[in-house]
């Protein structure tokens, strides 16, 4: 939590110390789809559906190029791959992970007002998680809150594409690649490492195009 206070706090500074120099200021909302997987060391994990919802801050310093601040809940997984109760088999377990990401983008338009691509990090800090809709699991007549199985703090990059509308409205779609390892090390083995990837697909609206 410390870290993500940090974080945020030096994303606020930069914002006030980025909009002194700005053009222009426009702030909008955004949701959309997520399609999240996880790769590494898990064997037979599968993509699985989410969403997220947020709020936006487009920072204009040329009429080509701006810094966007975004903030938003995001939910996100994958599913595991398991062997069954009957151990006959396996089966596909959801394992639902909610982040708040907070993302800083720098956005070029090739066209202006209209079409752009951006890039840039993200900070997601785990709010909750579950295991088959369940915030805890026992294993051996002990119980283990599935979200101590995970690091709280998750740092990504950002790559995407964005289609702007005369009145507000926009298309999106992005990809972010995680670089932390989200298994807590102190619950698994140090040579472990899961690292999460996530599509989003959606649609945003500035408030004062």
């Amino acid at each position: 939590m410390k870290k993500l206070v940090t974080s945020i706090a030096c994303a606020t500074a930069l914002f006030f110390s980025v909009n002194s120099n700005a053009q222009e200021v426009e702030f909008g909302a955004k949701a959309g789809m997520n399609i999240s997987s996880v790769s590494g060391d898990i064997k037979g994990a599968k993509s699985k559906i989410g969403f997220y919802i947020g709020g936006l801050a487009e920072i204009g310093l040329t009429d080509n190029f701006s810094v966007q601040p975004e903030l938003a809940y995001s939910s996100q997984g994958y599913k595991a791959e398991v062997s069954n109760t009957s151990f006959t088999g396996t089966e596909e377990i959801p394992v639902n992970l909610s982040y708040l990401n907070l993302d800083i983008l720098a956005k070029y338009y090739f066209i202006e007002d209209a079409f752009s691509i951006e890039a840039g990090p993200q900070i997601g800090y785990l709010l909750g998680a579950s295991r088959d809709g369940e915030s805890e699991i026992e294993i051996f007549n002990t119980t283990y809150k599935v979200k101590d199985q995970f690091k709280s703090i998750n740092f990504g990059f950002n790559v995407g594409a964005n289609y702007e509308l005369e009145n507000g409205l926009g298309f999106n779609a992005r990809y972010t690649v995680g670089f932390s390892n989200i298994v807590d090390s102190e619950d698994a083995d140090d040579d472990f490492k899961i690292n999460t990837g996530n599509l989003s697909v959606g649609l945003f609206y500035k408030f004062n195009k």
